[in-house]
């Protein structure tokens, strides 16, 4: 196919022939078919991606709050009060 490109740039009068051209358009849609199947199935995979990272978020904030209250019990002092 760059050949051909490469002549016909050239100026020669080089032409495919129609059984080149039909098998290089059959190629380009098969390759263009599993390109989009492929993009399909990615948008699937990724669909839920916004629940679960709101999800995964949300339990972070929820450890996160535990354990900054785990470390007042265990270290109140540095917080500038006693809980004697």
């Amino acid at each position: 196919m760059l050949q051909s490109i490469a002549y016909i740039a050239a100026g020669t009068d080089y032409a495919m022939d129609s059984l080149s051209t039909t098998v290089s358009t059959a190629v380009l849609v098969d390759t263009s078919c599993e390109i989009v199947k492929q993009l399909y199935d990615l948008h699937g995979a990724l669909k839920d991606a916004l629940w679960l990272l709101r999800s995964v978020a949300s339990k972070c904030r929820v450890v996160s709050t535990a354990l900054a209250v785990l470390q007042d019990f265990t270290h109140p002092s540095q917080h500038g009060f006693d809980r004697a």
